[in-house]
């Protein structure tokens, strides 16, 4: 009887095996929150987008020149690279510096990138339905310094181009500044306003090395985060820019700008950091998000208002002992933030729920020399961070 009974037991366990080892291979694995992918062909200083179809549109620099490259296959595989400046070697690329790319809504890319002398803003279009791209060609009149150059697509093809402009006379309150310049597009790229400088009080000057970033916030509204500069406070600001939905004949009417300050940290250094904030905005009207680098620490904080109050700031925890800088940030189409940043090489990640909880958080891997991460999310939620 005692051993029926254990023959029992083994059936009994081996059919318990059994199902277990049926049922384990059709349980899907989690798909991991961000998805790291590596720049082509050791390249830095990337920058990308992703169009309705999932295509992956990137750019980056390598020895002084600036390439595109696209993927189909959510970064597994990319094609042919396509140096898009003419004069070899002439792109300024390293860290915040490079070429960087915005699309449109019908699937126009807009690249720009500064040259190696730091005077001439380089800009091309793929138009859409086409594969290949226009030549560049230079926005900004010769003869001044630039710097942080930034771009931003609205949906309905409107490009708005912005960068620091030495043209101006310096401002003794203001040391280590310049005055923030844009370019208008409202027929996705085929023309362009002439240059216009955002304002000319202290408070619309910024930090003469952090770069600019830039996002389309609703019809013909933009919002140009960068860092001040007026009395060495170096805190993070926004610029809200209004552009005429028509030319005005009279071409200083067509832009008009509010400045606010994101963070009243009173940082004061005097110097440059170089490292400018990043901006991002939330799937419901009015969400905006930034991160920015303030001595030694990444801070990031929200406003739901448009941008006229902002949260407390908030820091990641450190990992280690070397300082944390060089922030991005990124949100998706269900409200999920995607943070990342440096800390010496090491790049590391938090993704936050709309409400700035922390879900989760990893290190992402060893960043270049000489360059910086990016990051941007699909059609679908999905995260990806470059680099």
């Amino acid at each position: 009887m005692g051993s029926v009974k254990q023959n029992r037991l083994a059936r009994c366990a081996g059919f318990v095996l059994i199902a277990i080892l049926w049922v384990a291979p059709s349980i899907p694995a989690a798909a991991p929150p961000v998805s790291r992918l590596t720049v082509p062909n050791q390249g830095i200083c990337p920058d990308g987008a992703v169009s309705a179809k999932g295509t992956i549109e990137e750019v980056y620099a390598r020895n002084s020149n600036a390439f595109f490259v696209q993927s189909d296959d959510g970064g597994h595989t990319f094609s042919k690279p396509v140096r898009l400046n003419r004069v070899a070697g002439s792109v300024l690329a390293g860290h915040e510096r490079g070429p960087k790319i915005a699309m449109t809504a019908n699937g126009a890319l807009h690249v720009i990138w500064m040259d190696t002398k730091s005077q001439d803003l380089e800009y091309t279009r793929r138009p859409p339905h086409e594969t290949s791209f226009t030549a560049p060609v230079n926005l900004r009149a010769p003869g001044a310094h630039l710097d942080g150059a930034a771009i931003a697509a609205e949906e309905r093809h409107r490009i708005l181009i912005a960068w620091l402009d030495s043209r101006l006379p310096e401002d003794p309150r203001n040391p280590l500044s310049l005055p923030i310049f844009v370019r208008w597009s409202q027929d996705d790229g085929k023309d362009f306003i002439p240059s216009r400088p955002l304002g000319s009080g202290s408070l619309l000057r910024a930090c003469s090395c952090c770069s600019l970033h830039a996002v389309a916030s609703g019809a013909d509204v933009f919002d140009v985060a960068f860092r001040g500069a007026y009395a060495n406070i170096r805190d993070p600001w926004l610029a809200k820019v209004q552009v005429a939905a028509k030319p005005p004949v009279a071409q200083a009417a067509w832009v008009r700008t509010q400045a606010a300050r994101v963070a009243d940290q009173r940082w004061n250094f005097p110097g440059c950091p170089m490292a400018g904030p990043s901006i991002a905005r939330g799937p419901k009207p009015h969400q905006i998000w930034v991160a920015w680098y303030s001595n030694g620490r990444v801070f990031y904080a929200h406003s739901f208002d448009g941008g006229a109050h902002f949260s407390a700031p908030s820091s990641p925890a450190a990992n280690g002992k070397q300082p944390q800088n060089h922030p991005v940030i990124v949100v998706n189409q269900s409200g999920s933030v995607l943070l990342a940043w440096e800390e010496g090489q090491d790049v590391y990640w938090q993704l936050l729920g709309n409400n700035g909880k922390v879900k989760s958080s990893g290190r992402a891997g060893t960043l270049p020399p000489n360059s910086k991460a990016a990051a941007f999310a699909d059609a679908h939620g999905k995260f990806f961070l470059v680099f």
